[in-house]
């Protein structure tokens, strides 16, 4: 999964002797805790994942965000100005700064 930019954060056995249960991040920074528990009411044990932030007020954020970006119009875009730009930029620079551990540098590029 490290080629893909996701941790998975479930160690310890999700059934049996193995983890089946899996919970994959892309910020392992927000994930406080991960536990499993045996509540004996199936042959999986819960995974419970303690996150850094409050769900809620993120995925509100979200909300408005996507309808923010339904709002805009592509037919008054400029695509050959976005063309030349595009062209214009490093992408083998870029790469190399992402594969090498700096994702925020390359974000900020993009």
């Amino acid at each position: 999964m490290d080629n893909n930019l996701l941790t998975q954060m479930v160690s310890s056995p999700t059934r049996g002797g193995n983890v089946l249960d899996l919970v994959f991040t892309n910020r392992s920074d927000y994930v406080l805790s991960v536990c499993n528990e045996d509540l004996g009411i199936s042959d999986h044990s819960m995974v419970t994942c303690t996150l850094a932030f409050n769900c809620m007020e993120r995925h509100e954020r979200d909300q408005r965000e996507k309808e923010e970006f339904a709002a805009l119009s592509l037919s008054e875009m400029d695509f050959e100005r976005a063309n030349i730009l595009l062209g214009e930029a490093d992408w083998h620079a870029m790469y190399l700064l992402c594969s090498q551990g700096g994702n925020e540098e390359f974000l900020e590029l993009v």
